[in-house]
């Protein structure tokens, strides 16, 4: 597979300009070097995960920076000798900024005074700024949920609620699948967000998660995010819960705690999720709409 990469990744430096194929080539070696012996959940050479989905996103939207900062997303979180201010002088100011978007363990942008208290409100802030941040964010969250099934199962509930309460509806918001340039999703992403009367990102959060979810609001989503392995859900609906015992090896990702059905009274069902496989199947969370914690 590194191999077929590889020489992918030779095409594209011949494509380019002298100027961007000598930082095509600083990039891959900086992005290289740092993730040296590093190894994903499956057992995969690490370095394979920057690298695959950089040309992918290279053949989709051509934008050198972009390329540059996927190749380097990776690099700050998982070094503790590499920081932001590395990316920055090391690269272009723009190539940093993308980065600096997407890493989690860094509450506030290089040079800059804002702090956000949670990595979500970071990106979703600067993600309306530059819709690449977006882009660099739904590619990661998207090949990474290939090596779910390799988490702890706490951590693939967390991943997957995470996924369906904003990146799912981010996707479906901005076209992510369809459209084949940034300006192009750009122009689009500042349509939908006149339409829907979005002024800022914090309304953007609140829209996404109602998406899929029934009366959830921006506190409600961190509280369910940081116990979402303890989280009570119940479904009303007994078509719903039909077509949920549907899935194959069901008993294997939820717990049913109580079944509650009355003549002239609601159908009730309270269920706990033990792994979010589930998730991959035509079920949408916006079913669940109460919840409660042990």
């Amino acid at each position: 597979m590194y191999w077929n990469l590889s020489t992918s990744f030779n095409e594209i430096l011949s494509s380019l300009n002298e100027k961007d194929r000598w930082l095509l080539k600083d990039v891959y070696d900086f992005s290289y070097n740092a993730h040296f012996w590093q190894k994903r959940k499956s057992w995969e050479d690490y370095f394979i995960h920057p690298l695959a989905v950089g040309i992918n996103l290279w053949n989709k939207f051509w934008d050198i920076n972009l390329f540059c900062a996927w190749l380097l997303h990776d690099a700050v979180e998982d070094n503790d000798n590499i920081h932001p201010v590395n990316i920055y002088t090391n690269f272009w100011e723009d190539i940093g900024f993308l980065v600096d978007s997407v890493t989690k363990n860094e509450p506030s942008f290089y040079n800059w005074t804002k702090v956000f208290e949670k990595k979500i409100d970071k990106l979703i802030d600067w993600g309306c700024e530059d819709i690449r941040c977006f882009l660099l964010k739904l590619a990661d969250r998207e090949d990474n949920l290939k090596t779910l099934s390799n988490l702890k199962n706490n951590k693939q509930v967390r991943m997957a609620f995470e996924t369906q309460a904003i990146f799912t509806p981010l996707e479906e918001l901005i076209w992510y699948k369809e459209i084949k340039s940034v300006k192009e999703w750009d122009r689009k992403f500042q349509e939908i967000l006149k339409k829907n009367n979005i002024e800022d990102s914090c309304q953007l959060k609140d829209y996404l998660i109602k998406s899929t979810f029934h009366d959830f609001t921006n506190s409600c989503f961190d509280t369910v995010y940081q116990n979402s392995w303890n989280v009570t859900w119940k479904i009303k609906n007994k078509e719903t819960f039909e077509d949920l015992l549907k899935i194959p090896n069901i008993d294997d990702k939820i717990d049913i705690e109580s079944i509650e059905h009355k003549e002239n009274w609601e159908f009730l069902v309270n269920f706990k999720f033990k792994k979010w496989e589930i998730m991959n199947y035509n079920v949408k969370l916006g079913i669940w709409d109460t919840y409660s914690f042990d």
